[in-house]
């Protein structure tokens, strides 16, 4: 038998639950912006004096759009494809763990980098996408890279040059 435990009543039991219920209908209270701007100076004045960047920060201040397969056909994805964009999908969830924000469309404003996966896209795709891209006039153009910019991005700590990283043509 466990030292720690111990027999209880339906009434204990109930009480507990009471509580429970009690602590989850308190709002949740998110901390003042004025303490989040304290916080994030402090973590920028130690990243500035060499300190490494959290990984929470490695995308912080990027807007990424993940293009898939998906976002061209109404039809319902096969299980095979579906496989091929987990690793779309398992590259957007770093981004955003790595602070990235998410953009719902790749024309959406502020759109830093459209990412997409060259094993699920045929050229003619990403061509077309490539000059929809360029379709803006007067915005900046969002950088069209592989997603395997995002993985080894995570896997060296540090932001990597897009360049090294082009969705092929």
């Amino acid at each position: 038998m466990d030292s720690y435990a111990r027999d209880s009543t339906v009434d204990e039991l109930k009480d507990i639950f009471k509580q429970m219920e009690q602590n989850q209908e308190q709002p949740n209270h998110a901390p003042d912006p004025e303490t989040i701007q304290r916080v994030e100076a402090r973590i920028q004045e130690k990243v500035n004096a060499g300190y490494t960047v959290p990984c929470g920060w490695l995308f912080r201040g990027l807007k990424l759009y993940f293009y898939s397969n998906g976002d061209q056909s109404d039809e319902p994805a096969s299980r095979e494809l579906r496989k091929e964009d987990q690793r779309l999908q398992f590259a957007r969830n770093t981004a955003r763990f790595a602070g990235a924000e998410s953009a719902s469309s790749f024309k959406s404003s502020g759109t830093t980098h459209v990412i997409v996966n060259p094993e699920t896209l045929s050229s003619a795709d990403i061509s077309s996408l490539r000059k929809s891209l360029t379709e803006k006039p007067g915005a900046k153009m969002p950088h069209l890279v592989s997603v395997g910019w995002v993985e080894e991005c995570w896997k060296n700590g540090t932001l990597l040059d897009e360049e090294r990283f082009p969705a092929p043509r």
